[in-house]
């Protein structure tokens, strides 16, 4: 979900897409198979997102180019 004007309106740390990055956390699954049935096993988690800090700086980067483009070509460009 984008809203132009939060995006054009904010720096990445007071964002809402950083709010929720902050307290996501990614699990790693693992599916098994067993004649009919379907078990799902939660590898690992607890990764948040934000802690790698590569991750981090490309999420920012990418972030910071949007109110540029949105005012250049519109929201539509955005995908």
């Amino acid at each position: 979900m984008l809203e132009p004007a939060e995006v054009l309106a904010n720096e990445f740390e007071d964002s809402h897409l950083y709010d929720k990055l902050r307290s996501m956390v990614v699990v790693s699954p693992i599916y098994e198979v067993r004649k009919n049935d379907i078990r799902f096993l939660a590898r690992s988690g607890g990764i948040l997102i934000l802690d790698n800090a590569n991750i981090r700086e490309q999420v920012k980067t990418d972030y910071e180019n949007r109110p540029r483009q949105i005012r250049r070509r519109g929201i539509d460009s955005v995908t």
